[in-house]
């Protein structure tokens, strides 16, 4: 090969380079940009998360559990109900379902991310024909369960000795019984009834009635 085919291949090469240089700036640029886009979304939601979605269901859950103390404290004011929670909320709920023998209803607010909601969740009892407002759970549930343990019902076995000492303890409180019924029927025998006129009735002498 000749120098003068060499100096052209050199050539060709560094056309070839300098026209691919630009195309690749152009594309980081675009990958920059798009990663950055993703970045102000991310904080935007984060952002919105805990400037405004949580900030929501906790002011709901403080005004609807300020107002059932209020409730609770006057006697005169009615129960707090499902439709004055809804007022108080704002909007009705999103959701309802049951847990055990109570109702509940769940509020949720949209979070800065399109798969994630915040809820408040407000449990009530039956109290006739209402849903009288029980408590109130804000972002996670618990079920009734595991808020109110029900106690295990448990079955106490006597031992031979107190099986024993209970029999001998109701012969002697059966024995009492009958010392107190022949005393009462002893000291009634005392107060036999006596006919105290059964002999000064008018007898008969056999004569008749003469006049004056």
């Amino acid at each position: 090969m000749t120098s003068d085919e060499n100096l052209s291949t050199d050539l060709n090469a560094s056309d070839s380079t300098t026209t691919e240089t630009p195309s690749a700036k152009q594309s980081s640029s675009r990958r920059l940009l798009l990663l950055l886009g993703v970045l102000a979304l991310m904080c935007g939601a984060l952002a919105f998360d805990y400037k405004v979605a949580r900030p929501s269901v906790q002011n709901a859950h403080d005004a609807v559990a300020d107002l059932n103390v209020m409730h609770n404290a006057v006697p005169q004011f009615n129960v707090m109900t499902n439709q004055m929670v809804e007022e108080i909320v704002g909007k009705p709920p999103a959701d309802t379902f049951k847990d055990g023998n109570y109702t509940v209803e769940v509020y949720s607010w949209q979070s800065g991310l399109p798969f994630r909601t915040y809820k408040l969740y407000a449990v009530y009892q039956t109290v006739g024909k209402n849903l009288m407002l029980f408590r109130l759970h804000k972002f996670n549930y618990e079920l009734t369960k595991d808020v109110i343990p029900f106690p295990e019902s448990t079955v106490m076995k006597a031992t031979t000795e107190e099986l024993a000492a209970y029999k001998i303890e109701e012969d002697l409180a059966a024995m009492e019984s009958m010392r107190y019924l022949e005393e009462y029927k002893s000291s009634q025998s005392l107060y036999t009834p006596i006919n105290v006129f059964k002999d000064i009735s008018p007898k008969s002498s056999g004569n008749p009635p003469t006049g004056i």
